[in-house]
């Protein structure tokens, strides 16, 4: 009598880039990387001039999740939300990590930036 093997089960991950002209891209997410990493990978221009420490708040980006649990701000983006007033979907991508659950995500980055 074999055992029988189990597949394993795939994760529904879906991250979708806007850009200013409305044009949506995906893009390969790699969990444990963060949003700014994976946008970079990906060839997305996103303004950061800290390299990703959380600081400076140029790589702001409006997050919609579809699918998934909204990822929380951690102590360093609160800090950053706080003093910059941002709106509840208004996110630093260098703070966002993602996921390895189930999740679908599309952001894109503010016309303007501080």
């Amino acid at each position: 009598m074999g055992l029988s093997k189990s597949k394993p089960e795939l994760k529904h991950q879906e991250l979708t880039f806007v850009d200013s002209f409305g044009s949506s891209r995906r893009l390969k997410a790699i969990p444990g990387q963060t949003l700014l990493e994976t946008a970079v990978e990906n060839s997305v221009d996103i303004s950061t001039s800290c390299g990703g420490m959380g600081t400076c708040g140029t790589c702001r980006v409006f997050l919609e999740v579809t699918n998934g649990l909204v990822p929380a701000r951690n102590d360093i983006e609160k800090d950053v939300a706080d003093e910059k007033n941002f709106a509840p979907n208004e996110r630093l991508s260098c703070q966002i990590e993602i996921p390895d659950d189930d999740f679908s995500w599309s952001f894109h980055a503010p016309e303007e930036t501080y």
